[in-house]
């Protein structure tokens, strides 16, 4: 499989990185690589070099590579690392303490696998070493305990590491492994040899993490705690430095440099082993570097978290022995290597006592200056500045009796982070910050370890715009909201006045058209009864006149009394119904008779209906279909209330409506009535006035398929 070239530009930084424009050989998926996702890669005592993957390890063989697959074994676990026993073999391990051997064709999951993650519980692995007989150590990332397995049995033994939060165990000569105690309150690393102990101060601003451990050619040791690297020995401390991102893994080369891995931050060389950001080369640094190591050709490979690996020869043409490494995954094959049952883990034990960092007085930070908006200030405790001041740049410097050269920093600006962040570099700048109050805070630590007492402290306080002051706001929104009440009580005004005045007219408009209507229901109704008492009359019937005189007089004196209002009592209404038909049936002299039913539920003192809405359809049951029918007729007005409506039926069994057609179209007509004609007017125009529905329907009564009279319903809404 052929392997691509990538050419790799990173950025020039004077003083701090260097151009880093190297060769880089890159493998991954494409490549057959099991995984772009890698945490570890070693090289056996034969050459060949190894792989951890997310699920699977890999070997290289030079060509490509041949593939293991353990996602079987590990569930929802990963492989975090690989590691060689004493007899070259190779191991890879989950984060959960799974182990898995190679045993010349296959990987094999330990027999004590489920023991193992047991005894780790939700600790999580930090670092795993063999001793000379073949027995498993294991530290975790959160435990307080020294995890020992032989082929048999699995024993927690506890580590006892003075109140430290960190720990360093010398497990056989010049072999260490480390790892955390979470359960602990003091920000420094416990170092436990064969024959010493001491502690060394850290930041204390680290975070739950897995910690790095590297001895390196001199004899000095590196120790790694998420982005604070520390460089000591037996007599103190040495160096120490806060790199920009997390550190995930450490290598020192064959020329001293110092190699240390990032977490989306690439891999940073520091020269001669010198913890310096001077002169410092920052490559692939957006990658996250799980590992780095360093093979017997000379090749660094670099593990990347999503990017498969990257090879380099920092130095071609030049050909290495293997180094000596020690990190968080431990390659003990060319170590000399003692039983871990040798190490009493209690203070008491240690043959020799070294003493580190001789008493010394706190360090004082102070603010030497402040830019604002690039131009220098007298420094103030306090600055009250506009919101257009809002790029401002701190300067402060430490004063320590000693090692000058070696002060770290801790700043940070309360009301933006109230995280500190770490540096190295004496200065911090904030760009555009946003109106409000801020403190900002910097403190300094010595060599030793030792933060200064006190911070050095500034009060910033950047003034709102007058736009987006409180007064100015409130007095936008109440401005807002008047003119939008104004502008929308005006419209609704306007249209409610306009709508007002169209109703008025309207209705206006209505009742005349109403009073007109009635006006010409009144006289044809008048015609009629008027008629029948002519009748009586030119007979000399007086007796008969004079009876029908009189009801006429009591129905007259009931109409103009009805014709006031727009609505009357359904009482009201039925009386002078009654009334017209009695007159009707006098004037016909018996030629039908009739009823009136209410059903149940109906109160006639309570119900309303427009006055004079039921008699037309009588009078047209009358004119049309009783008297074209031979013998006598019956009429049937009927009353009943269903769903808020009041139901008004007129039922007449005479000739029906298409016989009554025919007997009109035969016969000539010098009146031609109209009241059937009004009614329909006078309906629509009420709906229209009340916006109520009132609604006419006519059926035809049939008989064994014979005409048997007419039904009107006439649908009265209720208030």
């Amino acid at each position: 499989m052929p392997r691509y070239l990538i050419i790799l530009i990173l950025t020039f930084c004077l003083g701090v990185n260097s151009v880093a424009s190297p060769f880089f050989d890159r493998f991954s998926k494409k490549d057959g690589l099991i995984s772009n996702q890698v945490y570890s890669i070693k090289q056996d005592n034969k050459g060949r070099i190894w792989v951890a993957c997310t699920k699977g390890i890999g070997n290289y063989i030079g060509l490509s590579f041949v593939n293991y697959d353990l996602s079987r074994f590990l569930g929802d676990d990963i492989l975090v690392g690989l590691t060689l026993d004493h007899q070259g073999k190779v191991w890879g391990y989950s984060s959960s303490g799974k182990l898995f051997y190679f045993n010349g064709k296959e990987f094999k999951p330990f027999h004590l696998n489920q023991g193992i993650s047991q005894a780790i519980g939700y600790n999580l692995v930090n670092d795993i070493c063999f001793d000379l007989i073949g027995n498993i150590c294991i530290t975790t990332i959160l435990g307080d305990f020294l995890i020992k397995v032989t082929d048999n049995e699995i024993v927690s033994q506890k580590i006892n590491s003075g109140n430290s939060k960190y720990y360093i165990l010398e497990t056989s000569s010049n072999h260490f492994i480390s790892g955390n105690n979470r359960k602990n309150q003091l920000e420094q690393v416990w170092f436990q040899g064969l024959h010493s102990k001491f502690t060394i101060p850290l930041s204390g601003g680290a975070r739950i993490s897995k910690s790095h451990f590297l001895v390196l050619e001199n004899g000095d040791f590196l120790y790694a705690k998420d982005f604070e690297l520390v460089r000591f020995n037996q007599r103190g401390l040495q160096q120490r430095i806060f790199l920009e991102k997390s550190i995930e893994c450490l290598l020192e080369d064959n020329e001293n440099n110092i190699w240390v891995g990032l977490n989306s931050g690439g891999v940073v060389k520091l020269p001669n082993g010198k913890l310096q950001k001077k002169n410092s080369t920052t490559f692939l640094s957006t990658r996250t570097i799980n590992d780095i190591f360093l093979d017997n050709s000379g090749d660094l490979w670099l593990a990347t978290a999503n990017a498969g690996i990257y090879v380099y020869n920092p130095t071609p043409g030049i050909e290495y022995d293997q180094p000596k490494v020690f990190s968080t995954i431990n390659d003990s094959s060319n170590t000399n290597i003692v039983d871990p049952t040798q190490i009493d883990f209690l203070p008491t034990s240690l043959s020799k006592k070294v003493k580190v960092g001789e008493a010394s007085f706190p360090p004082m930070i102070f603010i030497s200056g402040v830019k604002i908006n690039d131009a220098d200030t007298t420094v103030l405790n306090t600055y009250t500045l506009q919101h257009n001041q809002n790029f401002i740049q701190f300067f402060f410097s430490g004063a320590s009796a000693n090692n000058l050269d070696q002060l770290q920093y801790k700043y940070r600006l309360k009301g933006i982070n109230e995280d500190w962040v770490y540096t190295s570099a004496n200065q911090a700048q904030y760009t555009t910050l946003p109106p409000g109050n801020y403190l900002f805070e910097v403190n300094v630590m010595n060599k030793e370890g030792i933060w200064g007492t006190t911070p050095a402290s500034i009060n910033i306080n950047i003034d709102f715009p007058f736009w987006q002051k409180w007064w100015f706001i409130l007095s936008t929104i109440i401005a807002f909201v008047l003119t939008i009440s104004y502008t929308l009580n005006r419209y609704i005004k306007s249209i409610r006045k306009k709508e007002q005045e169209k109703a008025e007219i309207e209705k206006r408009i209505a009742d005349l058209e109403l009073q007109a209507l009635r006006a010409q229901m009144n006289p044809h109704f008048l015609f009629n009864t008027i008629s029948s008492i002519q009748y009586y009359i030119t007979a000399n019937d007086t007796k008969s006149a004079l009876k029908y005189l009189s009801k006429f007089a009591k129905l007259m004196r009931a109409i103009m009394e009805n014709s006031k209002s727009p609505r009357i009592s359904l009482a009201e209404e039925l009386r002078v119904l009654d009334l017209y038909l009695e007159l009707e049936s006098l004037r016909f002299k018996g030629k039908f008779d009739y009823a009136i039913k209410l059903e149940n539920g109906v109160l006639p003192n309570e119900e309303t209906i427009p006055p004079m809405l039921i008699q037309p359809y009588i009078e047209n049951a009358l004119n049309h279909g009783i008297m074209n029918k031979e013998g006598k007729g019956h009429i049937k007005v009927g009353i009943e209330r269903q769903n808020g409506h009041l139901i008004c039926s007129v039922e007449d069994d005479g000739v029906g409506r298409a016989t009554a057609e025919k007997i009109k179209a035969q016969k000539r007509h010098d009146h031609k009535s109209r009241g059937m004609s009004i009614t329909k007017s006078r309906l629509e125009i009420i709906n229209k006035m009340y916006q109520s529905d009132l609604n006419v329907e006519i059926e035809d009564l049939m008989e064994q398929n014979q005409p048997k009279g007419t039904k009107v319903k006439i649908y009265v809404p209720q208030k």
